[in-house]
């Protein structure tokens, strides 16, 4: 390719390169912790989202997508469908570390710990000391299990079902998102559950004691009781709950590649 027609045909290469960069961007920022956590400088997100866009261009033989005279509709009718199709895909990341999250706020909910809320400065969200913990977990627990590495493949993946500036129809898939948050907030009760039951054992228990001996006092045993007794649950159920978010990891690629070829999400 000579100067001249490399010069004719740049716009094409800066517009397919753009097409990459922002379907990279929109995953990164809402499914890897890498992209959203404020605990990541702001330079190492850019110099990381940067270098990986630039391997994937160059893996994908420099696309090029034909804007036209369009001008900045043009530009939006192309990058719109990337930004739309790599939220969703970080969406449904996301939705797993939502459900420890939720773990957490329930849990805190269960020991009498759910005044204990503060903004979270990795996430920017007001959450309880107990989630804070849980979602912590569930974050070096995926990048432990290199989820993320999983999940930059299949968004290399998604350019050869859909290259750069190809629009993919994914109308009939939103509620089945929607339905997916559904599961994991069910996922998120179900693992919930042991310290939900603990923590209503005890409640009984206090009820049972102030009928019997109403001259103690409640807060001063009761209290300690509930925290003691529903961290102890927790303690005990995390394996189980280490395992869940395992599995959800461990299969997080292949519910992507799915979403990817057929639009369904599993």
């Amino acid at each position: 390719m000579d100067l001249t027609t490399l010069m004719a045909s740049l716009p094409e290469l800066i517009t397919g390169a753009m097409c990459v960069l922002f379907r990279l961007v929109s995953i990164f920022v809402i499914g890897i912790p890498f992209g959203y956590h404020t605990a990541v400088p702001m330079r190492v997100k850019v110099f990381l989202m940067l270098h990986i866009s630039t391997v994937m261009v160059a893996a994908l033989g420099f696309p090029s997508v034909d804007v036209g005279n369009a001008g900045p509709i043009g530009w939006l009718v192309v990058l719109a469908p990337e930004i739309l199709l790599g939220l969703s895909m970080g969406f449904i990341v996301r939705l797993v570390l939502w459900t420890a999250e939720g773990l957490g706020t329930l849990v805190a909910m269960s020991v009498g710990l759910a005044f204990a809320q503060s903004v979270d400065p990795g996430t920017g969200i007001q959450s309880t000391a107990v989630g804070k913990i849980a979602n912590m977990m569930a974050i070096l627990l995926m990048l432990s299990l290199n989820t993320h590495l999983e999940v930059i493949g299949a968004l290399f993946g998604s350019f050869h079902r859909y290259p750069p500036g190809q629009v993919p129809n994914f109308t009939h898939s939103t509620l089945e998102i929607a339905n997916l948050g559904g599961v994991f907030i069910a996922e998120s009760l179900r693992l919930a559950a042991p310290v939900v039951a603990c923590g209503l054992v005890i409640y009984l228990v206090l009820a049972v004691i102030s009928r019997v001996a109403p001259q103690m006092n409640l807060f001063a045993i009761g209290f300690p009781m509930l925290i003691m007794g529903g961290l102890t649950a927790f303690g005990l159920s995390l394996p189980d709950i280490a395992a869940v978010w395992v599995s959800d990891f461990s299969t997080m690629g292949e519910r992507l590649v799915v979403f990817i070829v057929s639009g369904r999400v599993t």
